[in-house]
Order: C-alpha cells, then sequence, then structure tokens
C-alpha cells in the first residue's frame, strides 16, 4: 500500500470485496489480485460513470479520488 491508493480486502456472506481509494488528484493503475476481477467494479467518482472507467486484464485505472470496489471469486 503506497500514499496514494488505500485498500482493504473484505469477506462476508456475500463473499470477496476489494475496496480501492485513490487518494490523489491523478489517474492511479491498481493490479488486481487473481481472485478478483475488473468485470465486477462499482465506481463512484467526480465526472466517470462505471461505463466510462478503464481497466485491461488485471489491471484498473482508478480516476482522480475514486472509489472503487472489485468483486472477488
Amino acid at each position: 500500500m503506497s500514499g496514494d491508493l488505500d485498500a482493504r480486502a473484505l469477506k462476508g456472506l456475500a463473499g470477496k470485496r476489494l475496496l480501492l481509494v485513490n487518494k490523489r488528484n491523478r489517474p492511479l493503475s491498481v493490479a488486481l489480485p487473481t481472485d478478483f476481477t475488473a468485470d465486477h467494479v462499482a465506481m463512484v467518482a467526480a465526472g466517470v460513470s462505471l461505463d466510462t472507467a478503464k481497466w485491461q486484464g488485471e489491471t484498473l485505472t482508478l480516476p482522480p479520488f475514486a472509489v472503487a470496489t472489485v468483486l472477488g471469486k
């Protein structure tokens, strides 16, 4: 974990989730663990909808100050 990103892993009845918070005013790329897929992402960011969120393979790009939840397998 760096000063740019806060990350928390959660496990409950609904399965595993990864909470990601980009604390900087710039995009941040995050390599997702293999148990998580960018196919199942919920994101909140100023001026950005989930449809425009960018991910490629195991890497998710968080917009500035974004908060995202990634579902695990």
